[in-house]
């Protein structure tokens, strides 16, 4: 690979929807920029790919709600076609478990989240501990510990053995959706979005 030497007012390192959004908005302002990305796509956590049946589907972050009133703006000004997500029905778990116990996993889990959610940010007994080190620190059931991965896992699009565990109770403490983040989805994709930009 040949080395460059690029001069520019303000670096950006990575291509994910704040890279993006921070690049469009200085951009706009007219400031010098590079854009710094080391996969070969932008968008960074949301991905997509294309299905067997020919249609690009999002593979990655993909959370769309009106308490996302930034990230619904970047949709509407590209003109994205927003599809609400059906998001009634029963509890499905694979291996199949009958309602009963996965409604038991289910508040077993929630428990860990509230417990979790006890603890400081701050709490210098939690530095340098991921979220994965934590739980295996749990003496709960191991369905529980399993569902409770399987829930940080689909929301943070991460493995929890790299998430800071002090992260995700700022996060999860911040975060106070008055609606489902699953609200929609963008029919195009939040990778088209990420391209858009």
């Amino acid at each position: 690979m040949k080395r460059q030497t690029v001069r520019t007012d303000v670096a950006i390192v990575g291509a994910g929807f704040v890279g993006l959004s921070a690049a469009h908005e200085l951009s706009k302002a007219g400031i010098d920029l590079a854009l710094l990305e080391a996969r070969g796509r932008v968008g960074g956590r949301v991905e997509s790919q294309w299905n067997g049946l020919g249609e690009r589907i999002d593979s990655g972050g993909q959370f769309l709600c009106e308490d996302m009133p930034e990230l619904m703006a970047l949709v509407r000004a590209r003109g994205k076609t927003l599809v609400e997500t059906y998001a009634k029905g029963e509890f499905v778990a694979q291996p199949l478990t009958g309602a009963k116990q996965v409604e038991r996993i289910y508040h077993a889990s929630m428990s860990i989240r509230d417990r979790m959610n006890a603890i400081a940010p701050g709490d210098p007994a939690i530095a340098g501990l991921t979220v994965a080190a934590w739980l295996d620190r749990q003496n709960d059931p191991g369905e529980a510990k399993a569902a409770f991965r399987s829930m940080i896992e689909g929301l943070w699009c991460q493995a929890v053995e790299k998430l800071p565990l002090w992260h995700l109770i700022d996060n999860d403490r911040r975060i106070t959706n008055e609606v489902s983040e699953l609200q929609y989805f963008v029919r195009e994709t939040m990778q088209s979005l990420a391209d858009d930009l």
